[in-house]
């Protein structure tokens, strides 16, 4: 069974982060702030009390978290915690350079990175969004789809 750490859980990340344990992985959630994963703790993820609790088993990494700022400060505890070769799917809206930069720094440590922000929302349609992804094409086929 394929394990993803799902980061940060807003409003779209709680969304998203249902859709992932939906499909039948087992999740592992984190959050700045706590006492946003009790409705995903019912149905089965498990909340850790930090990143690299978060990341240090799972096969994929989930980033959906606010702005480049705060994906370089999460992504820096990522890369110290998860194992070689973790997909990094950044589902933060951050722009391309920023992407570049991320992607160069995860593959520095030897993830995997695919930016794939988010086009939709949490409104009328939940569960209508679409991700748009970028990659090296060698990882690109790595972030194959979950439900």
């Amino acid at each position: 069974m394929t394990t993803t750490a799902f980061l940060g859980l807003g409003r779209m990340g709680v969304l998203m982060a249902g859709h992932v344990l939906s499909a039948g992985d087992d999740l592992v959630v984190w959050n700045r702030t706590p006492g946003r994963a009790g409705g995903l703790v019912e149905r089965g993820a498990t909340e850790a009390p930090t990143v690299a609790e978060a990341v240090a088993a799972a096969d994929r990494v989930v980033l959906m978290l606010f702005g480049p700022d705060s994906v370089h400060e999460v992504l820096t505890e990522v890369v110290a915690a998860a194992r070689p070769g973790t997909l990094v799917v950044d589902s933060t809206t951050i722009g391309p350079q920023a992407a570049r930069e991320f992607g160069e720094l995860a593959a520095a440590s030897g993830l995997r990175y695919v930016d794939a922000p988010v086009a939709g929302s949490t409104g009328p349609a939940p569960g209508s969004g679409r991700f748009h992804s970028s990659a090296s094409r060698r990882f690109h086929s790595a972030g194959t789809p979950t439900s």
